[in-house]
């Protein structure tokens, strides 16, 4: 590249490349609603932190938001660069589990006027990617795969810097409160958009964002809604493997406010970045140079929302006033006793809420009560199994913000056969003793009362009891089809 000339992108073909790769998105890939939020990808998250959930498949959401940011002086020679930067992202689900989306971001940097002169220029940036995200009671979990085309001078550049990112995601959500982070590894080919980089100006460095470094990701983050509102804050890092300057790694902190507009389905939001790592010093080796400073400002639309209607006050009001259905839904909470055919607690039993195709376990507070804190609200049916009883199912209605307490008792599933029966001296006295059926080998004890059971298949058998300091007996016993024998014995010593 000749002294003095500058790493402009060409904006036309660039924009055609983006815009294609945009609508093949849209086409073959139908994103994710989210309940909590949308973060800048249009897929649920905080904003940079992803928040697995499951969806409802069809939903289409669509994002978009808007950025100035400013940086100091990145060379003796000028003063502070600023950025404007747009985004536009869509994304759909395709199930409740998985979900597809495409994003295309561009910038406008304006560097100041140095050694070389002043400088300005646009770069695009599309992506493409998928989200698989399931729900087990309080904590969502999933993966994310995004393929990306950093900014370059011309689309030949860009395909070949093509990059990837993959991500482990988990959250925890609370009735209030989400807790979410990630860990993942991106493979940046974004260096081969500068090859020439020892040349490349400070504010050309940073206009292009490129890396010579690939790196491990990771985030948290936490959400909090009040009301209607969701506050959130983050920290994200990107580690450059590597590197021989650790420190200027990637590291954004994040704070934001999230509501709901007057439109149905209309949320807007307000954040402020962060970037807090060290400049690298000028040279021949690239790394991701952010603005010290970024206000954001975004607005999503999740498709198909409507307004409530809020009944008049008095018979005299002419119509009713329509409100919002709140972005963020108060989940409900389902409290389970389950009680055995004696009315006994029943223990260790299998306990799901079905919902849209996504089962979510309750888990068990204390013997026999079952619980799920973050149920969602609308027809539900509960599915019950516990080992030796008859599986149970049951459709519930689960009202917003309403706790649902729900009493079931379960009766034992009748056994293909049984011996059963008391093991006790001759003085009545019950007796600690072992039963073994003969063929087969099934065994079984009895309890403190002297009492046993043993399921077995049809058949003739002979029953051995034994017990110790006791004559052992053998007694004979036919079983039919779910039949039932009694095998009493008194032992003698």
């Amino acid at each position: 590249m000749p002294e003095g000339e500058t790493m402009r992108a060409r904006p036309t073909g660039h924009v055609t490349t983006c815009a294609g790769l945009l609508a093949f998105g849209l086409v073959a890939a139908p994103a994710f609603g989210v309940e909590l939020g949308a973060g800048e990808r249009a897929r649920p998250a905080l904003r940079r932190v992803a928040a697995p959930e499951p969806g409802v498949a069809g939903t289409l959401v669509a994002a978009a938001d808007a950025s100035g940011g400013v940086t100091e002086a990145l060379s003796d020679s000028d003063s502070a660069h600023a950025r404007f930067a747009a985004r536009l992202a869509a994304a759909v689900d395709a199930t409740p589990w998985l979900n597809f989306g495409a994003w295309l971001g561009g910038r406008y940097d304006v560097h100041p006027r140095d050694a070389r002169g002043a400088d300005d220029g646009w770069l695009f940036q599309p992506e493409l990617s998928t989200r698989l995200a399931w729900r087990s009671g309080a904590l969502g979990y999933g993966f994310e795969a995004a393929a990306w085309l950093p900014g370059g001078a011309d689309v030949g550049s860009s395909f070949s810097a093509l990059s990837a990112d993959g991500r482990a995601l988990l959250s925890h959500y609370g009735s209030d409160l989400l807790v979410a982070g990630y860990a993942g590894f991106r493979l940046d080919r974004s260096a081969k958009v500068a090859e020439d980089a020892a040349r490349l100006r400070p504010g050309d460095r940073s206009a292009l964002g490129a890396s010579d470094y690939n790196a491990a990701l990771a985030g948290v983050g936490l959400g909090y809604g009040l009301g209607r509102t969701l506050l959130f804050g983050e920290l994200a890092a990107q580690l450059l493997l590597g590197s021989p300057k650790p420190a200027a790694s990637p590291l954004w902190l994040s704070v934001g406010v999230r509501r709901p507009l007057a439109t149905p389905g209309l949320s807007c939001e307000v954040s402020l970045d962060a970037f807090a790592s060290a400049r690298p010093d000028a040279g021949s080796e690239l790394f991701p140079l952010e603005p010290r400073v970024t206000l954001n400002l975004g607005l999503r639309y999740r498709f198909g929302e409507r307004a409530a209607v809020k009944p008049a006050a008095r018979a005299a009001a002419s119509k009713p006033e329509p409100v919002l259905v709140p972005v963020v839904a108060k989940p409900t909470s389902i409290e389970l006793a389950l009680l055995d055919d004696r009315g006994q607690p029943l223990q260790r039993a299998q306990v799901v809420v079905s919902q849209g195709g996504v089962e979510t376990p309750l888990v068990e507070a204390s013997p026999g009560q079952y619980r799920l804190d973050q149920a969602r609200p609308g027809r539900a049916r509960l599915r019950i199994k516990a080992e030796g009883f008859q599986p149970v199912e049951r459709d519930v209605d689960l009202q917003t913000g309403a706790a649902l307490r729900v009493d079931v008792r379960v009766e034992q599933a009748l056994p293909a056969g049984q011996v059963r029966g008391l093991v006790r001296s001759f003085r009545g006295k019950p007796l600690a003793a072992s039963i073994r059926v003969e063929p087969g080998g099934g065994q079984a004890s009895t309890d403190a009362e002297g009492f046993f059971q043993l399921d077995v298949p049809p058949g003739e058998y002979e029953v051995v009891i034994e017990s110790p300091g006791y004559q052992p007996q053998r007694r004979k016993a036919k079983v039919d089809q779910q039949g039932v024998v009694i095998v009493n014995a008194d032992l003698s010593q």
